[in-house]
């Protein structure tokens, strides 16, 4: 851990703003589509994603259903000397669901052309409706890029809600300002450096 700050704190004397780490940001899905989504680079280990459209509701039918997805892409210029990991992705949101409803929360994270640890959460109930918060915090792994190689981070998320026969259900993901999430990077220097 102490390494990874070192090197944090390496990055940050050594580039001048945050963006020169981040080379492009692509989102898409009817979650976050790209024309309506925004994100913010934080001190070159947290990149933000922010949209108002990361919500499913479906209607008091019986069975009714409703999906929506986010893809997020984020191309990272890894300096030479340097490796960087994915740490964690964190949602927020809240979800409400009706006795005979269902909602779910599916993400995985991972380099391109890799494997990531798949989170999955569903909230249903025979017996109470279920009205909360949620914050959900997804460690990815300990897969770093070679060193001094960009490298592609993706973040796929997918929310689902089904109705009760008399109620609907409802998931959104975001908290103030509309961010749905957040990726932690974690930085290090490359072994023999």
């Amino acid at each position: 851990m102490k390494l990874a700050i070192i090197a944090t704190l390496a990055l940050v004397s050594h580039y001048g703003h945050a963006t020169e780490l981040v080379k492009e940001v692509i989102m898409n899905g009817a979650g976050c589509p790209q024309e309506t989504s925004s994100y913010l680079v934080n001190d070159k280990s947290e990149v933000e994603i922010f949209s108002s459209d990361f919500d499913a509701y479906s209607a008091t039918s019986p069975g009714n259903r409703a999906r929506k997805a986010c893809a997020v892409g984020v191309t990272l210029n890894v300096p030479s000397g340097m490796q960087v990991s994915l740490g964690t992705v964190t949602y927020d949101g809240f979800v409400a669901v009706p006795i005979g409803g269902k909602a779910n929360f599916r993400t995985e994270a991972f380099f391109a052309g890799q494997r990531g640890k798949v989170v999955e959460r569903e909230w249903s109930s025979a017996s109470e409706n279920i009205v909360e918060s949620f914050d959900i915090s997804s460690p990815v792994g300990n897969s770093w890029s070679d060193c001094g190689e960009d490298v592609i981070a993706r973040v796929n998320a997918s929310i689902r809600t089904k109705s009760s026969k008399t109620r609907g259900t409802y998931i959104g993901v975001g908290e103030g300002g509309d961010k749905i999430l957040t990726l932690n990077l974690i930085w290090q220097k490359c072994d023999g450096n």
